[in-house]
């Protein structure tokens, strides 16, 4: 019941009546339709969607489906971030991903994998964003990539070497933070 008609959802509150409403739009659609497809998909497989729920769920991913086709770039073969935006996150398209597989949609989700991989890949790292940020930030660019390691997105061998060169840079990283701010621990005791 709480799906928009376009068939994304905003974000809900508990007011101090204890009543959810919407309060403000989601952080991005197109994660937003992908999740709900592979929720609903995992859900389905599971058995966990009563018999008389399962046409309201079939209709949400259904939904779903329409507004992550709406927010496909024909030309890029990326999903946009809203339906009013040119904006494209490594990491959405990920999730996005993710949802056409658990739905069945291999060859979406392949033709997405190579569009990922030629508009997101400079041949030696991941631009978390397209277009790309002016500032370096934790989140998206340290953590963007991480969003490949586990979904066969990337081959299994570049994966686990993405994955530690990922873990010696952000332990390399946090051991600088801690040592700048003298919370080190001491070694000697």
């Amino acid at each position: 019941p709480r799906q928009r008609k376009d068939g994304g959802f905003d974000r809900y509150c508990l007011d101090s009546k204890k009543q959810w409403h919407s309060c403000m739009k989601a952080d991005a659609d197109d994660s937003m339709a992908s999740t709900t497809m592979q929720m609903l998909a995992l859900a389905a497989e599971k058995n966990w969607i009563p018999a008389e729920q399962a046409p309201a769920a079939r209709k949400a991913s259904s939904n779903a489906r329409k507004l992550l086709n709406s927010l496909l770039n024909p030309s890029t073969q990326l999903y946009k971030v809203f339906a009013n935006t040119e904006l494209y996150y490594l990491m959405d398209n990920a999730e996005v991903y993710e949802g056409l597989r658990a739905v069945g949609a291999s060859t979406a989700a392949n033709k997405l994998a190579a569009a990922m991989r030629s508009q997101f890949y400079t041949g030696t790292s991941w631009k978390p964003a397209i277009p790309e940020y002016t500032e370096t930030r934790f989140y998206p660019h340290t953590l963007a990539h991480a969003y490949l390691w586990g979904n066969s997105i990337l081959p299994a061998n570049e994966s686990a070497a993405a994955m530690a060169q990922w873990l010696i840079g952000a332990g390399l990283s946090c051991h600088r933070l801690v040592v700048a701010k003298g919370t080190a621990p001491d070694r000697a005791a």
